[in-house]
């Protein structure tokens, strides 16, 4: 399996952009740069939080960032990274578990 990343400019662009509200394209690409995923992130700012929606494919996630966090971008990498990465919960439930007793 590939692990996508961001590059370190793309991670120094999120740190102006979590400060904007608008629409960003991104790319993660692969280890050995075979593979490329397109990203497109929306940022909302507002003045205690940020609100960052990161399109991939047909997924779609939602973070919500503080406003006043100087690490921001790098969480919001990180959470990309993640979803690139098939690392994200989708919030489906799970069946639940029947004890065999």
């Amino acid at each position: 399996m590939s692990l996508f990343t961001l590059s370190e400019n793309a991670i120094q662009r999120l740190a102006a952009q979590v400060n904007l509200s608008g629409t960003f394209n991104h790319i993660a690409r692969s280890a050995n740069g075979q593979h490329q995923v397109s990203i497109r992130l929306t940022t909302d700012r507002g003045p205690e939080l940020t609100l960052a929606t990161v399109e991939m494919g047909a997924e779609r996630h939602s973070i919500r960032l503080s406003s006043t966090d100087r690490a921001r971008h790098l969480t919001l990498a990180e959470f990309i990274g993640d979803i690139a990465n098939g690392r994200v919960d989708r919030a489906v439930t799970a069946p639940a578990r029947r004890n065999a007793a």
